[in-house]
C-alpha cells in the first residue's frame, strides 16, 4: 500500500513540476512565432508522455518498462531538437526586429 501511495505522490509531483516548466517555457518565449512554437512543442511533449503513462499502466510486466525506457531514450533527442529549434527561431525574429528598427531592408 506505501508503494502505491509514493507511487501517486511521485507523480503528481512530476505533473506539477511539469507544469510550471511549461508555463516558465510559454512565458519565457520573447516573439510570437517563438511563443507558438514553444506552445505546440510542450502541447506534443504533454500528449506523448501522458500516451505512454497511459500505455505503462495498460500494458503487462515487461512490456511497461520497455515503453517508459523507450520514451526515456527517446525525449532526449526530441527535448535537445526542440531547444535548439527555439534558439533558431529566437535568433531570427530578433534579427527580423533589429533589421525593422535600424532601417536596413
Amino acid at each position: 500500500m506505501f508503494i502505491w501511495i509514493l507511487g501517486w505522490i511521485s507523480l503528481a509531483a512530476a505533473v506539477l513540476i511539469a507544469a510550471v516548466v511549461t508555463a516558465q517555457n510559454v512565458r519565457g518565449s520573447r516573439g510570437p512565432a517563438e511563443r507558438r512554437f514553444v506552445l505546440w512543442s510542450c502541447t506534443g511533449m504533454w500528449a506523448a508522455s501522458l500516451t505512454v503513462l497511459a500505455a505503462a499502466v495498460v500494458l503487462d510486466g515487461t512490456w511497461r518498462y520497455a515503453i517508459v525506457l523507450a520514451w526515456i531514450i527517446a525525449a532526449v533527442p526530441l527535448v535537445y531538437r526542440a531547444a535548439m529549434r527555439r534558439q533558431l527561431i529566437r535568433e531570427a525574429e530578433e534579427l527580423k526586429r533589429t533589421t525593422r528598427t535600424t532601417g536596413d531592408n
